[in-house]
């Protein structure tokens, strides 16, 4: 009985194929998670850029009013193009379709407690942006956030910054 190698079985065929479907199934998988942390890097500057604004704002408030800036205090939202604070902290998204800026005044809290006996006071304001992405849970979806935290004289020379 002679034995013919001229094609292939189906043992082999169902390997072959099975090969092909593990490496397909490993660049797709591969595929999917760099554009899922491609969004979440995006997400994530554009917090940062959305925080810098923010804390912008802030300084440009101190600089043209300081009488008024010393007043603030406590949580105030900062929605996407508001020429003004809005007194308590936001409960919705306020920038674009995703994320939501909050800003907080404390007085006398580290790190901005004058401890040298001048009479400068300082403000710490934090600017905090927080946003949604796939990989929140159900019952926190806004669980990612980006903080800018500085210190702002209110009180003496309104020119010397920290």
């Amino acid at each position: 009985m002679k034995i013919d190698d001229r094609g292939q079985t189906i043992i082999e065929a169902v390997v072959a194929l099975g090969a092909i479907f593990i490496i397909v199934a490993a660049i797709t998988i591969a595929i999917v998670n760099a554009v899922n942390n491609s969004q979440f890097i995006k997400s994530q500057n554009l917090a940062n850029k959305y925080g810098q604004q923010g804390m912008e704002f802030v300084r440009n408030v101190q600089s043209e009013d300081i009488t008024a800036f010393a007043q603030y205090s406590g949580a105030y939202s900062y929605p996407e193009d508001a020429t003004a604070l809005v007194p308590g902290a936001p409960q919705t998204v306020n920038i674009g379709t995703t994320h939501i800026r909050s800003i907080m005044f404390s007085d006398n809290e580290e790190p901005c407690l004058n401890d040298d006996g001048s009479s400068l006071s300082l403000k710490k304001i934090t600017v905090t942006v927080t946003w949604s992405s796939g990989k929140c849970p159900s019952d926190d979806r806004f669980c990612h956030n980006s903080t800018v935290v500085s210190c702002i004289p209110y009180e003496g020379n309104p020119n010397v910054i920290p």
